[in-house]
């Protein structure tokens, strides 16, 4: 695979990413007592945890551009760990007590999450191949 083809599927990745998480996010925001959440978890803190997180994820991508490789891997994965932290909705609220809807969006941006972590693992995969075969 070509370095132009990895740059533009881990853009898909990564913009697939922010906008599943943007998409979980503004709902949580907007429909917060649905999801059955301690009272210090606030529309401003989701708010600011999403601003928080975002950044990894687009700071991977431009070292990845940069061919920074381990800040580029490092960021993402970080990005993946924080999004995945979306699991802990039912740490909180059992998962059977949620709404369909606030199900599938949690699930949605977890497998997001996921999708992107293997991406960046077999990208990781594939320098380390190249490196060590050249």
């Amino acid at each position: 695979m070509s370095n132009y083809s990895q740059k533009k599927w881990l853009s898909i990745a990564i913009a697939l990413n922010i906008i599943i998480s943007l998409g979980h996010y503004l709902h949580n925001m907007a429909f917060l007592p649905e999801y059955r959440e301690p009272s210090w978890i606030t529309p401003a803190l989701i708010d600011s945890l999403w601003l928080a997180m975002t950044p990894f994820s687009i700071l991977g991508y431009v070292f990845f551009c940069r061919n920074r490789l381990l800040l580029s891997y490092s960021f993402l994965y970080l990005y993946c760990g924080l999004s995945l932290l979306v699991l802990g909705h039912y740490a909180i609220t059992p998962i059977w007590t949620l709404s369909l809807e606030i199900n599938a969006i949690i699930w949605a941006e977890a497998i997001a999450a996921l999708i992107l972590a293997a991406y960046t693992f077999s990208l990781q995969r594939r320098s380390r191949y190249n490196v060590t075969t050249s």
